[in-house]
């Protein structure tokens, strides 16, 4: 079975789709969290790893996959984010390293 990877303000406007319920009280607001990552400079946000609960207009899933733009201070900007999550998750800060992407996951 194949993996599905949506584009995350698709994913967050279609039907009744939720993303990391205990973040996000409700999808407009995680809409509101994929938008700016967008404004931050993040060149693609993906959603995958989704579940189905009833239908495809009624899924879940608890990450996204952040890919990053080369420019240095948009990418300061997405890892202070990247870094606030981490820590209220429980996790370590990560130093940017190059990476083409980062994964948010929230448990």
């Amino acid at each position: 079975m194949t993996a599905r990877i949506y584009e995350a303000k698709s994913f967050l406007t279609r039907g009744r789709n939720t993303l990391a319920g205990n973040r996000f009280p409700n999808s407009s607001e995680a809409l509101q969290f994929v938008n700016t990552l967008y404004d931050n400079g993040a060149t693609k946000v993906t959603v995958p790893n989704v579940a189905n609960f009833k239908s495809e207009d009624e899924m879940y899933a608890d990450t996204v996959i952040v890919k990053l733009p080369s420019d240095t201070k948009k990418r300061r900007v997405l890892f202070e984010t990247y870094n606030k999550e981490l820590l209220s998750e429980g996790f370590e800060a990560k130093d940017d390293r190059g990476q083409k992407e980062i994964t948010l996951w929230w448990d």
